[in-house]
């Protein structure tokens, strides 16, 4: 009998559906919030976002060339890890751990005086990005995501972009203050 209640109880907490996470600094920033152009050449503002990016932990991974003019840089770092730990029922306890980071990509429109930078970022579970709908603005750089799942009583507040999309607001004042813009 005991062993039929343990098995039930484990099944019932089996069927707690997952559902899939999507968050974007582009659901919290504007597009405007997001770019900006810099009287300098590509290789300076990369200099320049690079260390921006990795004084906060996040370091570059990454670089895909589209062409002479765009190229795409990839930074990730880790946040903090989270374990959470609920009642699976009268017998049981289910604790899941994940790992939280974020991952920013950088769209580089260089080869002029001037070079444009569009800064998105999104939450990552256990190293892997979170799909976001925007994310057909990556297309040109052949970026595809799958779609992170957790169970649908995971605690996700965190996993919106919104912490994203503050690193993403210092990083581009300092770059504009660094090349005298407002």
């Amino acid at each position: 009998m005991n062993r039929l209640l343990l098995v039930s109880l484990l099944a019932l907490g089996g069927c707690i559906g997952h559902v899939p996470l999507r968050g974007s600094s582009l659901d919290v920033l504007r597009d405007t919030e997001s770019r900006v152009v810099l009287p300098a050449r590509e290789p300076e503002v990369v200099d320049a976002l690079s260390s921006l990016l990795a004084e906060r932990g996040f370091v570059r991974t990454d670089k895909r060339e589209v062409n002479n003019e765009i190229t795409y840089y990839i930074f990730k770092g880790k946040r903090r890890a989270v374990i959470d730990v609920r009642g699976g029922g009268t017998m049981s306890i289910v604790t899941e751990s994940h790992e939280l980071g974020s991952w920013f990509v950088a769209r580089v429109f260089g080869g002029r005086p001037t070079t444009e930078v569009l800064l998105i970022g999104k939450p990552t579970v256990d190293n892997v990005e979170i799909c976001a709908d925007s994310d057909q603005i990556l297309a040109e750089a052949a970026y595809w995501c799958s779609n992170t799942r957790v169970r649908s009583d995971y605690p996700a507040q965190n996993l919106h972009g919104g912490q994203e999309a503050e690193t993403i607001r210092g990083v581009l004042t300092s770059l504009k203050e660094k090349y005298g813009l407002r």
